[in-house]
């Protein structure tokens, strides 16, 4: 269970044209809004869905996906005078006294599941920006954090509909595996097994074998 922030995905970096002295004014308020969840190797569920399933993966991650508008997104330390910059920080059930706390620069951030005490039930996904200090960015007309929630819940893989997790591994790999051996097997060796050796064997033994012998032998002594 994580108490503090973990960062993820911090590979953004200023650049040397970017160096984050500009500090012209953003076209408009930062807003923020999550989109949809995206569990490991699930399927996605959109804002308005009923549930979401835990990912597949060992963490059981279910990835948020953000909407983000007039933000510019930065690791600590990297904004500079820029305005209207920073991350983003998610909070799984911030009223429970053990939340998952998870802090990123990117609109993709990664909900590690397995470190609840328990993954499964209802769940708030809690997402505010933060500024360049890590502190909560606040709107300076509305004077409020900028935020958003969603309240969901959290089922184990196929309980939302989706494929679970045996159908997903183990279809693509019986169906070669049965069909091919099985119809080949049988029907190649049924059919050319029985056919070919039956019919020779009768029809040529039967036939030559009474024919010569008989009509020879009765007509010359009859006549």
């Amino acid at each position: 269970m994580l108490g503090a922030a973990v960062w993820a995905a911090l590979s953004v970096a200023a650049c040397s044209d970017d160096d984050g002295s500009s500090s012209a004014a953003p076209p408009g308020p930062a807003a923020l809004r999550i989109d949809a969840l995206e569990p490991s190797g699930g399927p996605r569920a959109s804002r308005d869905a009923s549930c979401v399933e835990l990912g597949r993966d060992p963490r059981a991650t279910i990835g948020v996906v953000l909407e983000l508008e007039h933000w510019t997104l930065r690791p600590p330390g990297a904004c500079g005078s820029t305005l209207q910059c920073g991350a983003v920080r998610l909070t799984v059930d911030p009223e429970s006294s053990s939340p998952l706390v998870v802090a990123s620069a990117t609109a993709f951030v990664d909900a590690p599941m397995n470190t609840l005490g328990t993954p499964l039930g209802r769940h708030t996904f809690h997402v505010a920006l933060v500024g360049d200090d890590g502190a909560p960015f606040v709107d300076r007309k509305t004077r409020q954090p900028v935020e958003d929630e969603l309240v969901i819940e959290v089922t184990a893989p196929g309980g939302c509909g989706g494929a679970p997790l045996d159908a997903g591994t183990d279809a693509p790999s019986d169906a070669p595996a049965d069909a091919p051996s099985d119809a080949p097997a049988d029907a190649p060796s049924d059919a050319p097994a029985d056919a070919p050796s039956d019919a020779p064997a009768d029809a040529p033994s039967d036939a030559p074998a009474d024919a010569p012998s008989d009509a020879p032998a009765d007509a010359p002594s009859d006549a």
